[in-house]
């Protein structure tokens, strides 16, 4: 978009002045970046900041967009016990309804039971409703079936 739109425009300024400042810039960086600036960024950043990066292949490219094994929640299902072993930290969504049962905690956190009763009881809510919506998606689509095959039985005929 640049090089198309604004380079004709701004591309000669942008040159003058690169030249006109390029002996302030080379001062600045020897005499006040390289002695001053960079050791002190470099001490509170990691070096890993300032490394070059390596270049990637194609596939490396490729591997970066796949998902990988354990990056959903039903692989990750167990890996939240560490949080729900802390009560202060367990809560429950406002809205997903739970069978009627005594909290049960012991010294640890929450019990593995009551943790696996409420996520049983989420996941019947949600398969719910995920019927719901999908009932309601197959009907409308139903109706827009028949609705254009009305519409071109009614064409085909000659009476639209």
């Amino acid at each position: 978009m640049y090089n198309i739109h604004l380079d004709p425009y701004v591309g000669p300024q942008i040159s003058k002045a690169s030249v006109a400042l390029s002996p302030y810039v080379s001062t600045f960086t020897a005499k006040v970046y390289n002695p001053y600036l960079r050791p002190a960024m470099e001490a509170f950043l990691p070096a890993i900041v300032f490394a070059p990066e390596p270049p990637q292949t194609f596939w490396s490219m490729i591997a970066d967009k796949l998902p990988i094994a354990g990056s959903n929640f039903a692989q990750n299902k167990g890996s939240m016990g560490d949080f729900y072993s802390d009560v202060h930290n367990a809560k429950r969504p406002a809205d997903v309804p739970v069978p009627s049962a005594e909290k049960r905690v012991n010294s640890r956190g929450m019990d593995r039971a009551e943790m696996d009763r409420v996520r049983e009881a989420i996941k019947e809510r949600v398969e719910k409703q995920g019927q719901k919506g999908y009932e309601k998606v197959h009907d409308e689509v139903i109706d827009i079936r028949f609705e254009n095959l009305g519409r071109s039985y009614l064409c085909d005929c000659g009476l639209m």
